[in-house]
């Protein structure tokens, strides 16, 4: 999150050359304040393997195999 946040000089310059950071593995609850929070710089971001999070705020487990349940990213394997 420092990198979204707090990013370094270097990083809003490669951003202005119109390079994409990945950024892996958050829930969908951070993905969404991101979006509110840095909606400037969301051009500039790519988010793999979004964890689907419950009412609660908790991250969803498929009931079978007890894995993390992340979001379809639309893309073929």
């Amino acid at each position: 999150m420092k990198a979204i946040y707090e990013p370094s000089q270097h990083q809003l310059e490669r951003e202005k050359r119109g390079l994409v950071n990945i950024y892996d593995g958050f829930t969908d609850t951070q993905v969404n304040r991101v979006m509110d929070d840095k909606f400037g710089r969301i051009d500039h971001m790519m988010f793999t393997r979004v964890k689907s999070t419950g009412d609660d705020g908790q991250v969803l487990k498929d009931p079978e195999s007890g894995e993390e349940v992340v979001e379809d990213d639309g893309c073929d394997d």
